[in-house]
């Protein structure tokens, strides 16, 4: 995943977590107008719950994937009669192609036909090394990802509930007090 990604996700969650404990305290001690703060309070859940739910649709999509990647078809056992019809340089070329795709995909060294009609098992080259390690990491990569979104969907999950818990500690009021006399400084010094 890009890391792109987290730092986006990651910053919403932050200030959604801010705007959450803000509102989860100022319904707590304004008596006045309760629903303003409630409102915020819901809008935010709402956008958290969204959140998870993508992060568990991208889990879903993501463990789909891997279940793809993890048990592709079985490879092609080619019998000594196997493309008869075919022409001498079709057998080989398709065979051969085969062969390849089963070791890149399984890591199975099969046999293919050479332009003689004689099977040989195939020796992966460089690139087929290459390949198979590719799809190898596309695999761990894969299963990395799922575990990742679900984690962040737990997380979307639990957000709200950390609001709530933060808007009960004193360290909120002392911000809470720290911004009122902000807001006081503030306003003196546009009288003057």
């Amino acid at each position: 995943m890009p890391l792109r990604f987290w730092l986006d996700d990651g910053l919403l969650a932050l200030l959604l977590l801010v705007w959450l404990t803000a509102a989860a305290y100022a319904f707590r001690h304004n008596v006045r107008r309760r629903w303003l703060p409630g409102l915020f309070f819901v809008l935010a859940y709402v956008l958290c719950v969204v959140g998870a739910g993508s992060h568990d649709s991208m889990s879903r999509l993501s463990a789909r994937s891997l279940q793809t990647l993890k048990s592709p078809g079985s490879p092609s056992h080619l019998e000594p009669d196997w493309g008869k019809n075919f022409s001498a340089e079709e057998r080989a070329g398709y065979s051969r192609m085969l062969a390849r795709t089963s070791f890149q995909w399984w890591g199975m060294r099969m046999k293919y036909f050479d332009l003689d009609g004689s099977m040989h098992v195939y020796q992966p080259t460089e690139e087929d090394r290459d390949q198979r390690t590719a799809r190898l990491f596309l695999i761990e990569q894969t299963a990395r990802d799922e575990r990742l979104y679900m984690y962040a969907a737990i997380a979307w999950l639990f957000l709200p509930l950390t609001a709530i818990g933060l808007s009960l500690t004193p360290l909120w009021a002392k911000v809470e007090t720290l911004s009122a006399a902000l807001d006081r400084a503030l306003a003196r010094s546009q009288r003057s």
